[in-house]
């Protein structure tokens, strides 16, 4: 997304896994960033925050 609001989806999926991404965005003058993640996943969600932050400087995510 190259705009401060947009949504985009993604989906993957092989023998291990199934991944899906639904992400959105709206105006906001600082970067807030929400994850829903399940428990297994839980440790990853600051790295998680840290990769989108590399690309989003600002804007409810």
């Amino acid at each position: 997304m190259k705009s401060m609001t947009g949504y985009g989806s993604y989906e993957s999926q092989s023998d291990n896994y199934h991944l899906k991404i639904d992400m959105k965005s709206v105006n906001n003058r600082y970067c807030d960033i929400f994850i829903k993640l399940p428990a297994l996943l839980f440790s990853y969600e600051d790295k998680i925050k840290r990769f989108i932050k590399k690309d989003v400087k600002r804007g409810k995510v």
